[in-house]
């Protein structure tokens, strides 16, 4: 990151693991045996990454929530690991879906996408 750039890295890797930086990311690069493509610097550098106008309160509280919400998900994710009941891995697999789907939610609306362009990079 550079250093005068006010945005967490939690708001970065959220953007970077989104469907849309994904689909950019795919038309950009060859794929590879198993549906794998490369995420080499070459192939992510140019990919958009939305600032945070700081001086709103609502692009703030948006980068916040993102920020914790990123959180969550690491935090889930190491508590389902040390799961040892399958009840418990249930549990915090859920609520990682479900900390997912919010954040899906709030990048697209913080790019200003919606359905119809999430199943056209989809297909």
């Amino acid at each position: 990151m550079l250093e005068d750039t006010n945005e967490s890295i939690e708001y970065v890797q959220a953007v970077l693991c989104h469907w849309f930086t994904e689909s950019i990311i795919r038309h950009r690069t060859s794929v590879f045996g198993g549906e794998y493509y490369s995420h080499g610097k070459q192939f992510v550098e140019e990919v958009p990454i939305r600032r945070i106008d700081f001086s709103s309160s609502e692009e703030s509280a948006t980068h916040a929530t993102i920020t914790d919400l990123v959180k969550q998900i690491r935090s889930y994710s190491a508590k389902r690991d040390g799961s040892k009941l399958a009840t418990d891995k249930e549990l915090y697999a859920r609520s990682i879906e479900a900390a997912k789907q919010s954040l899906e939610g709030l990048i697209d609306e913080l790019y200003g996408l919606d359905e119809r362009l999430k199943e056209q990079a989809a297909g």
